[in-house]
């Protein structure tokens, strides 16, 4: 097995409608401010939030209101694209799944779409074929078909297994294939990549990987940049982090500080990062960091 391939974006080509311009709250935060806290963005104590200057436009994550954990991240189609499950409860770490279609420009909600009963963590989002987008879950990822007007996403195509020791802790894509992480809390996860035309039964394992790589801890989310360089978020209750990645070897190469509970990422085609946290979501909301925000970071920027 030959240890990773090169890596690139690959970009959908849809064109979202157009939603009228939208002030930003007192914060500067596009969207819907949630109701269930009075709390500013940020911690406790007050310090300022890390890497503060690399971060570009915030938009109050959708469906928090609700009880909607937010989790995966996808930049398609000039949108925001983000998979959330929903739970207000810290010991419940699954529930109903919702995709989001967001306008980066004003932080609008475009579109929904409820996920099959199977999906009940949507911890990333991945881009697939031109139009379609996959949300995996643990055990299991479903292939959407994406439209670009009305109030719906799109549709569900398909739904595959995962058969261990794969999992569908989050995921990425390259021009090809598609890259399954394994998030683990005490030890060294996982990568592994499916080529897409290998994804034509109801199950995928891991006769099907053609590479792998082994990954830090407590790793949430991974996006490929434009120069094929892997990036992931690590986060925790009290952590948060983007690192990059040499995709030869996994060698860490930079490693920025960001807020806590960060989760997906994914590069738009101007080549910034688009992450999410959940700190302070219902089921977190007891954090020190109050931060369930859909963020846009300069990678630049970041120090």
């Amino acid at each position: 097995m030959r240890r990773l391939a090169g890596a690139a974006a690959v970009a959908l080509a849809l064109v979202p409608a157009v939603a009228p311009p939208k002030a930003a709250d007192a914060d500067g935060i596009l969207g819907h401010r949630p109701t269930y806290s009075q709390r500013k963005p940020g911690t406790v104590p007050d310090v300022p939030l890390p890497n503060a200057d690399a971060i570009t436009r915030r938009i109050w994550a959708p469906g928090i209101d609700e009880g909607y954990v937010p989790q995966g991240v996808a930049a398609a189609g000039g949108s925001i694209y983000l998979g959330s499950y929903r739970s207000a409860e810290a010991s419940v770490g699954r529930g109903p799944c919702r995709l989001f279609r967001i306008d980066p420009e004003t932080g609008d909600v475009t579109g929904t779409l409820d996920l099959p009963s199977s999906c009940g963590h949507a911890g990333g989002l991945a881009r697939g074929a031109p139009g379609r987008i996959w949300v995996v879950d643990t055990q299991v990822m479903h292939e959407v078909a994406l439209q670009s007007e009305g109030r719906g996403i799109g549709a569900v195509l398909r739904e595959v297994r995962l058969a261990p020791p794969l999992k569908g802790s989050f995921a990425a894509a390259d021009a090809t294939a598609i890259w399954l992480g394994s998030y683990e809390g005490d030890q060294p996860g996982a990568i592994w990549r499916v080529p897409f035309a290998s994804i034509t039964g109801p199950v995928i394992s891991a006769s099907d990987v053609t590479a792998s790589l082994v990954l830090p801890s407590r790793v949430q989310g991974a996006a490929f940049d434009q120069t094929g360089r892997l990036w992931l978020t690590r986060s925790g209750s009290t952590l948060g982090e983007v690192l990059r990645l040499d995709p030869r070897t996994g060698t860490v190469e930079a490693r920025y500080p960001l807020p806590d509970g960060v989760e997906d990422l994914s590069f738009d085609p101007a080549g910034r990062i688009w992450i999410v946290s959940e700190a302070g979501s219902r089921r977190w909301s007891g954090w020190a960091t109050f931060f369930p925000i859909v963020f846009q970071l300069d990678p630049l920027r970041l120090r």
